[in-house]
């Protein structure tokens, strides 16, 4: 089974339309459906050109926030771009259900496999997940 949505090298744009492979891969697929609708919002909305995956922008600092402020906070962060403001929104909310992993590992995650491997689209080396 290959994880398409996890994989840094697919082409996301074109290619991440199959099914998730688990729930991890699912995560991912939320992610880049976000990416997707700021471009969409974008143009909707006559702004400028919206890559949320590629713009700069001040991160949501779980640490210091709670995470309903998300929203408001990387309004207030990103003042000057609203692409920015999306990113920082989409990309926040695919960190939330993680954070506790970094108390806990991600062995201790059911998301975690040991098992699964994929190569690569740029060389033939294995990638342990």
């Amino acid at each position: 089974m290959n994880a398409l949505y996890l994989d840094p090298d697919s082409d996301y744009r074109q290619n991440a339309h199959a099914r998730p492979v688990n729930e991890l891969d699912q995560h991912c697929k939320t992610l880049i459906g976000g990416y997707k609708c700021a471009t969409m919002d974008s143009e909707l909305n006559n702004e400028d050109d919206c890559d949320a995956q590629a713009v700069s922008y001040t991160t949501f600092n779980f640490f210091a926030s709670f995470p309903e402020n998300l929203e408001a906070d990387c309004i207030v962060l990103n003042p000057g771009s609203v692409c920015a403001q999306r990113a920082c929104q989409i990309e926040g909310l695919f960190t939330l259900p993680f954070i506790s992993l970094l108390f806990t590992g991600i062995e201790s995650s059911p998301l975690f496999d040991a098992n699964f491997v994929h190569t690569t689209v740029r060389s033939t080396a294995l990638v342990r997940l």
